[in-house]
């Protein structure tokens, strides 16, 4: 029998992920309304898949509607449906409203990962909001969350963009300083700073300055 359940299960994420990859989410939500009037009982993964297709179509009442009926049904959302729907948030450029939906999954005890924290500062820092960004790269600390390169990367670019070359470098160190090893994108971004500031003489030294891929 659970066999059959796992089988059944595999088989309409499959459905669901073609007719999603096709474009075509009215379909992904026919397969999956059918599955269960068939006595289905979805995964997580089986959820988790039509989460994630109706956030990146921007449909993201349903996605939350979804949501509320895992827990109805006996499958409780993960810290990844939360991300799916954060992340189609500030792809509309939400980010409040991606914001406050992290800060709830806390609040029902979910723990937010480094792809909750860098989705965030992606969304914050393509909206110019670097302050913000910065402000959530210090968050990951204090909610135990080690930030990446990627991390460090996004923020860098947003303030390369916004031509803020000093919080360029404070930033840049602070990431050598907390042991975060930069690659051949952070010191692009950095020297790309420089030469927007004029400093050309520092951006030709840090242009050979030895780094990972």
């Amino acid at each position: 029998m659970e066999d059959m359940l796992w089988l059944s299960n595999k088989l309409t994420t499959k459905s669901i992920k073609t007719q999603i990859h096709d474009g075509d989410i009215d379909s992904a939500n026919a397969v999956f309304n059918e599955a269960l009037d068939k006595g289905l009982k979805p995964s997580i993964v089986l959820y988790n898949t039509l989460v994630k297709g109706l956030s990146q179509h921007g449909l993201i009442l349903q996605a939350l509607q979804l949501m509320n009926e895992m827990s109805e049904n006996g499958c409780k959302p993960n810290i990844w449906t939360y991300n799916l729907v954060i992340n189609g948030l500030c792809k509309m450029g939400c980010v409040l409203d991606a914001f406050n939906l992290m800060n709830d999954a806390i609040a029902k005890g979910y723990v937010p990962d480094i792809f909750t924290f860098n989705t965030l500062i992606d969304g914050c820092s393509k909206q110019m909001k670097l302050d913000d960004a910065l402000e959530i790269v210090n968050r990951m600390w204090s909610e135990g969350v080690t930030p990446d390169v990627i991390t460090y990367n996004t923020v860098l670019n947003g303030l390369c963009k916004a031509a803020k070359s000093r919080d360029v470098m404070d930033t840049f160190n602070a990431m050598i300083q907390k042991g975060c090893v930069p690659n051949i994108i952070t010191y692009n971004i950095v020297v790309e700073s420089l030469c927007k500031a004029r400093k050309v003489s520092e951006a030709f030294k840090m242009s050979f300055v030895p780094s990972t891929k």
